[in-house]
């Protein structure tokens, strides 16, 4: 197996990864940001008493001030009501504060929004589709979503996630993100992965080059290690793609990797949503931002200011803001920092420190926060490409069963949104 460099990986000793577990040990200080609980495991669902034992093993992992994103799966239970009423027990017993994202396939989907008692009726869960997307059924999805917005726009402020498995030859998503990016105030975030067949990936094993991704993009990750993989190349691809299907409304420079996003930890809090961590690998994605209000529709958010500008001269203050310093002086430094980054010959009607402390402006701050969305392209690992050092810093864990280890957080660096 090689990586983008020529490098043949097989050549690195095994003793490497034995390292990893005394050089990447997980603390407080590096926390996930989804964790997926599955209810239904070898064929049966957990009871009640088991959740409440997961709950609460989950819960010993975060410190009481902390949040994080809940994920439940039922893969492959039929028995959609008893599915249903586990969400709602887990919705009975988490903290108000919590957010549940249940990720089921569009006919269950379709089956939970019909009962009677939903668990779609609780503000704070929010439907995940997951979509497996082929060239040729670009017209049936977009059938297919149209039937499952009609059927949870009944319900009062619903939020949506759409997650589209892709593989070559790439669909043509022109159609579907255009239709996706009018949802905006219902759909929140659309995450896009490419999952590679068998026949791929046995060919990727033999392969001595790869094609190179442009250094203007190795250096937004950032990154700090030098392993960069084919997938790389696979989500860059994506990225042209999304530029050529918007037609350049969003284009390759409109993405920056979603581990840049822990310049929001300390913002999120003043939004009035909870202490999140997003400090995944820079390898895990990359994400984009899209502005809707009065003024912009479905715009980059690149595109209204320099974020890289902004992530590079915020970073002082972050120490600060992440101890809840939000003084006078410490905002008034992040207004000046916000305000150079905005990019010239765009004027925006509203001041960012106003909207952060002016309690009369609550309601238009949380207005346009729900009113954003989010494109993020998930850079999907394989059995071939699989990277021990992301895996160390994979923003999303899974609950172990008892077969996988009883009380322990694996990474799912397959299923990280």
């Amino acid at each position: 197996m090689w990586d983008v460099s020529g490098k043949n990986i097989k050549e690195s000793s095994i003793t490497d990864i034995e390292d990893l577990k005394t050089k990447r040990k997980t603390t407080t200080k590096s926390r996930p940001f989804v964790v997926e609980l599955s209810t239904f495991n070898n064929g049966a669902f957990l009871t009640n008493s088991e959740i409440d034992s997961q709950l609460r093993q989950i819960s010993l992992k975060f410190p009481k001030d902390s949040s994080y994103i809940l994920k439940v799966t039922g893969h492959l239970a039929d028995d959609i009501k008893m599915f249903n009423q586990q969400v709602l027990y887990i919705h009975s017993k988490t903290p108000a504060h919590l957010i549940i994202m249940v990720q089921v396939s569009f006919e269950r989907l379709m089956t939970l929004a019909d009962l009677e008692e939903s668990c779609f009726t609780k503000s704070r869960i929010y439907p995940n589709v997951k979509y497996y997307l082929v060239k040729g059924e670009e017209k049936r999805c977009i059938d297919e979503f149209s039937q499952t917005f009609v059927a949870l726009k009944s319900f009062d402020g619903l939020r949506f996630v759409v997650s589209v498995s892709v593989s070559s030859p790439l669909p043509d998503m022109s159609s579907i993100l255009a239709f996706l990016r009018v949802q905006r105030g219902f759909i929140r975030f659309v995450e896009i992965s490419v999952e590679r067949s068998p026949t791929e990936i046995l060919d990727s094993i033999n392969r001595t080059q790869h094609p190179s991704i442009p250094s203007e993009m190795l250096k937004k990750q950032k990154v700090t290690h030098g392993n960069t993989y084919a997938p790389d190349m696979e989500v860059y691809e994506v990225l042209e793609n999304i530029q050529s299907f918007s037609a350049g409304t969003i284009s390759v420079e409109d993405f920056f990797p979603i581990s840049m996003g822990s310049v929001l930890e300390p913002f999120l809090p003043m939004f009035g949503y909870g202490k999140y961590q997003i400090r995944p690998s820079p390898h895990c994605g990359y994400a984009c931002c899209l502005v809707n209000s009065e003024k912009f529709f479905s715009t980059s958010l690149n595109r209204i200011i320099d974020f890289e500008q902004f992530y590079n001269n915020i970073q002082p203050l972050l120490p600060a803001l992440l101890k809840g310093d939000i003084g006078f002086m410490t905002m008034a430094k992040v207004g000046s920092v916000f305000k150079d980054s905005i990019r010239p010959g765009v004027k925006l009607p509203f001041n960012l420190i106003t909207y952060l402390t002016d309690k009369d402006k609550a309601r238009d701050l949380q207005e346009f926060i729900e009113n954003l969305q989010f494109i993020v392209v998930h850079n999907h690992l394989d059995l071939v490409t699989i990277d021990m050092v992301k895996r160390c810093d994979c923003a999303a864990l899974k609950k172990g069963s008892v077969a996988e280890g009883g009380n322990v957080l694996f990474a799912t660096c397959t299923g990280c949104i």
